[in-house]
């Protein structure tokens, strides 16, 4: 019972955090390259971004509790050599140390960019300079965190592309939310419209880039302990739900994406990022789940009930930050939009 809840809270965390993550990562870019798109879309990824306090204090029962139940390195008797190997990085105090260290850059760079942009909305040039620096930093953080609460539930498995892995479903979720909530406002753009399709269509293609050259590189190592990774998700159904991944989260929107009608209607455009999210889920899901517990590809009611949980905070912090912010296009010269 307790294996499977703390499973189930981390999966559920991992998802919403991946799409904090993306709105963070999206507002670094607006304000880096300062498109048309960001402009529109900025107050939207200021309060997806804005959701990362929460998203630490709901970390703190996997720190309390779950440590034992979901890392290897961390149970009770961990003496395998692997283990004994990665002890001096994979050690608790050092994990703590790092989460705070992960969540203080995060959480430091979404309150400056949403804080400056309106007390002074002519600096948008010193939000530029902080925010290309940024990105490399944010690229190597995340890299580093999911790499430590992700993949380090796995005992041997490890992989070189995991962290750009998750920095492209991160983008495409974080594309995704803001797509549905611009597709709402009341003006919308023909052009901003076409422009969030594309990077829809952009983020889509490279997820199964990213996804197809991992797999095949460790297909063609043929090494036990890369392939267990994918031998735990290819019985009990989960080599169906990985399938269902592959026509779901790339074949369908991909040609649903290159429909030039589709990127020209609200309606259209906000069910294809409606559906995307939908996989973000699925993927997630495919992901940490066999890694934490054993068993079929059906959800447990653990596993469901917080996914609804943890959403249900994470939407009200997002709609609390949206409220009393402008619906409708945000004025260029606050982010300096680039003709």
């Amino acid at each position: 019972m307790t294996d499977t809840f703390y499973g189930a809270w981390l999966n559920a965390w991992a998802f919403w955090l991946c799409l904090s993550l993306g709105c963070l990562g999206l507002l670094l870019l607006t304000h880096t390259l300062r498109p048309a798109w960001g402009a529109a879309t900025l107050r939207a990824m200021e309060a997806g971004a804005s959701t990362l306090p929460l998203m630490l204090v709901l970390y703190i029962p996997i720190l309390l509790g779950g440590m034992p139940h979901l890392y290897p390195w961390a149970a009770p008797g961990a003496h395998a050599p692997v283990l004994q190997h990665r002890a001096p990085y994979m050690n608790l105090p050092f994990f703590i140390v790092r989460c705070v260290v992960y969540f203080a850059v995060w959480i430091g760079l979404a309150t400056y960019l949403s804080r400056s942009a309106r007390p002074k909305p002519k600096a948008f040039q010193a939000r530029s300079n902080v925010s290309a620096p940024a990105l490399v930093a944010f690229v190597l953080t995340v890299t580093f965190a999911f790499t430590d609460w992700v993949m380090a539930t796995e005992e041997h498995w490890s992989s070189t592309i995991f962290g750009i892995w998750f920095l492209t479903g991160q983008a495409l979720a974080g594309v995704a939310l803001i797509t549905l909530w611009y597709t709402r406002t009341r003006l919308c753009s023909p052009v901003i419209l076409k422009d969030l399709g594309n990077l829809l269509l952009a983020f889509t293609m490279f997820w199964a880039y990213i996804s197809l050259s991992q797999y095949l590189i460790i297909w063609s190592g043929n090494l036990p302990e890369e392939a267990s990774y994918y031998l735990d998700r290819s019985r009990q159904g989960w080599q169906i739900l990985g399938g269902f991944l592959a026509l779901g989260q790339f074949l369908l929107p991909f040609l649903a994406l290159l429909s030039g009608k589709t990127k020209r209607s609200p309606y259209r455009l906000a069910l294809v990022a409606a559906w995307i999210l939908a996989m973000r889920v699925l993927d997630l899901y495919w992901i940490v789940v066999p890694s934490v517990r054993h068993g079929s590809v059906l959800p447990r009611s653990w596993e469901v009930m917080a996914l609804v949980i943890v959403g249900v905070l994470w939407v009200a912090v997002f709609r609390l930050r949206l409220r009393g912010a402008v619906a409708a296009r945000i004025p260029q010269e606050e982010v300096g939009v680039h003709a």
